[in-house]
C-alpha cells in the first residue's frame, strides 16, 4: 500500500515562485534557476522509480514516498521507504545520465557527460548513512530489530554505470530503475523471518505517519536574498507582468487584458512560500499593491484562513492545505467582454 504519497516538494515551488519575483537581472537568478533544474531533475527522477513500485505486491510492501523523520534533533530525508513484515528498504534515487564511475578509494562518484565533469557524493555512501539514522529512529520508536536494507536506483536507464576494480558493493547495490522489481525481489528471498506483527505493522504506519515532517528551507536565506528584493504585486500569467490590479473579486492586467479571479491568490501564495506563513491586513495590501485596506480585509475574510488575534492586531495563517497541496490555483481567464463564469474564492 502506498502510506505516503509523493508530492512536489515545497522548495521547488518555493524556487518557482522566487523566480518569478526576482528581477530579471538579479545577480542571483542564474543560481536559482540552476537550482530550480536540479530539483526538478531529481523530484522528476524519483517520480520516474514510482513507475516501477506499482508493479510491487501492494499486500507485502507499506511504501512511504519522500518521508522525512528527525532524530535527536537532526532530520534525514529518505527518497522511498519499503517497509514489510520481514524487512525494511531504502530507496535512495538518482537522476544522473552519461557515464557514471564509482571512485572505491575516495569513495566519490564521477559523471561525464556532454564533456564535462561533474563530482557527486557517493549515494551509496548516502544510503549507508540513512540507514544508520532509521536504525536509530526505529530503536528509538521501540521497532529495533528488523533488518535494514539499501538500494541506490538510477532513475535514467540509459546512463553508464562503471567502477573501479573489486567495488564489489557497487554491483550488489547499484542498479538502474528498470532491475528494481527484480532486485527487490532477491532481498525478499533473504529474509524469511517475520519481526513484525500486523499490530505492529500498522503501529509502524502510524508512528512514521505522524513524524514525518516535510521540510520547508528559508529561501531567501539560502541565497542571501533580501524580502525588499522581491517583486510585489499581482502577477499576470500571460504577459508576465505585475500590472494586475483587483476590482470587484476579479485581476485586470493594465498590460494585456487578461482578466482572473485567482491571480491574487497565486500572488498571496507566493508571499506565504517566501516572505512568511504569517500575513497581516497591511502586509497584504503593500504586497499585492492594493489601494485600500477594504480589499485586503475581504480577501482575506474570504479565504477563510485560520488566524490569531482580534480586530487590528489579527495575524493570518498559511493554511495546512496548502503547505501539503503541490497544485497551484489555476489561473482562470476570461475573453475581453467577460461573458465567462467564475468560481467563487475557497
Amino acid at each position: 500500500m502506498i502510506a505516503l504519497e509523493r508530492v512536489i516538494p515545497l522548495i521547488i515551488l518555493m524556487l518557482e515562485a522566487l523566480l518569478r519575483r526576482l528581477p530579471s537581472g538579479h545577480s542571483r537568478r542564474k543560481e536559482v534557476e540552476e537550482s530550480l533544474r536540479t530539483q526538478k531533475a531529481g523530484y522528476n527522477g524519483e517520480k520516474s522509480v514510482d513507475y516501477y513500485l506499482n508493479f510491487l505486491d501492494k499486500e507485502k510492501f507499506m511504501i512511504f514516498k519522500g518521508l522525512r523523520l528527525k532524530n535527536n534533533g537532526f532530520s534525514f530525508q529518505i527518497d522511498t521507504l519499503l517497509i514489510t513484515p520481514f524487512f525494511v528498504l531504502i530507496l535512495e534515487i538518482k537522476n544522473w545520465g552519461g557515464e557514471i564511475h564509482f571512485d572505491k578509494n575516495f569513495c566519490q562518484v564521477f559523471q561525464e557527460k556532454e564533456g564535462k565533469t561533474t563530482l557527486y557524493t557517493n549515494p551509496i555512501s548516502q544510503a549507508r548513512l540513512q540507514t544508520l539514522r532509521l536504525r536509530e529512529w526505529l530503536k528509538k520508536n521501540n521497532f529495533s530489530d528488523i533488518p535494514i536494507e539499501f538500494l541506490v536506483v538510477m532513475s535514467n536507464n540509459s546512463s553508464k554505470l562503471k567502477a573501479d576494480p573489486g567495488y564489489y558493493e557497487v554491483f550488489k547495490k547499484v542498479i538502474h530503475e528498470i532491475r528494481l522489481v527484480e532486485k527487490v525481489s532477491e532481498i525478499e528471498k533473504q529474509h524469511r523471518e517475520e519481526y513484525l506483527s500486523l499490530n505492529e505493522f500498522k503501529k509502524l504506519k502510524k508512528n512514521i505517519l505522524s513524524k514525518h515532517t516535510p521540510h520547508r528551507p528559508d529561501i531567501l536565506k539560502n541565497f542571501t536574498i533580501s524580502t525588499t528584493e522581491i517583486l510585489p504585486g499581482i502577477h499576470c500569467s500571460t504577459c508576465l507582468s505585475f500590472s494586475m490590479k483587483l476590482h470587484y473579486g476579479r485581476c485586470h492586467c493594465s498590460q494585456c487584458g487578461n482578466t482572473s479571479v485567482t491571480a491574487h491568490l497565486e500572488a498571496i501564495k507566493d508571499y506565504f512560500l517566501l516572505i512568511s506563513p504569517n500575513l497581516t491586513n497591511s502586509e497584504l495590501q503593500r504586497f499585492l499593491k492594493l489601494d485600500n485596506d477594504k480589499k485586503a480585509y475581504w480577501i482575506l475574510t474570504s479565504m477563510n484562513l485560520p488566524y490569531t488575534g482580534t480586530k487590528r492586531g489579527r495575524v493570518y495563517h498559511e493554511p495546512p492545505k496548502w503547505q501539503a497541496n503541490t497544485k497551484s490555483h489555476k489561473v482562470i481567464k476570461s475573453s475581453q467582454n467577460g461573458r465567462e463564469q467564475y468560481s467563487r474564492l475557497p
